[in-house]
Formats: structure tokens, C-alpha cells, sequence
């Protein structure tokens, strides 16, 4: 979807696409230490390996993303991984924050 707005004779073009993630780690892991169920090894070294991917990734472009916690790691119904940055997220302090 692209949306354009104009600001005291400028124009601007923003692009907004959306994904839908169903799960963020932070609370797939308190909901599973609710039910006591444990992640599996399987599932441990697929998130390590795809969240150590995405750093990769990132370094190599250059681009910085933050601490990486749990509650900017998201997850879709087909098990693909989103890291995102804690920026984006509403109502949530960033590192600098939380130590004030």
C-alpha cells in the first residue's frame, strides 16, 4: 500500500507493507512456562540458527537493529522468523531507557 502526503510544498511517497506474525517469542515462552512445556531441541536450534541468520544479514548490510530480545522476535504460522526493531514496538522502552 502507498500513501502520499504533502507537507509545505513537498511531496512524499511511503510505502507500508504488512505482515501478519502470530506469535512474538516473549509470550510464546510465558505461555509455555504457564503449561510447563518445554521447547523442544529441535525448536531451540532452528530459532538460534535463523535468529544468528537474520544478524548475519543484517551486518552484512550494514544496517543496525538493536539488542535482540525476545519480545522483537516474531513468528508466523509457517515458522518464519522476524526480527524487529524495538523501536516499532508500542509502549516499550529501549535499553537507555530502562537503565534510566
Amino acid at each position: 500500500m502507498w500513501f502520499k502526503w504533502h507537507r509545505q510544498g513537498t511531496h512524499h511517497l511511503t510505502k507500508f507493507t504488512f505482515d501478519y506474525y502470530e506469535f512474538v517469542l516473549k509470550t510464546e515462552i510465558q505461555n509455555r512456562y504457564k503449561l510447563r512445556k518445554d521447547f523442544l531441541e529441535t525448536e531451540i536450534w532452528y530459532l538460534l540458527y535463523n535468529i544468528v541468520r537474520a544478524g548475519n544479514k543484517f551486518e552484512l548490510l550494514k544496517k543496525k537493529i538493536g539488542s535482540i530480545h525476545p519480545r522483537n522476535v516474531l513468528i508466523n504460522e509457517s515458522g518464519q522468523i522476524k526480527i524487529i526493531s524495538s523501536i516499532s514496538l508500542p509502549g516499550e522502552l529501549n535499553n537507555y531507557e530502562t537503565l534510566l
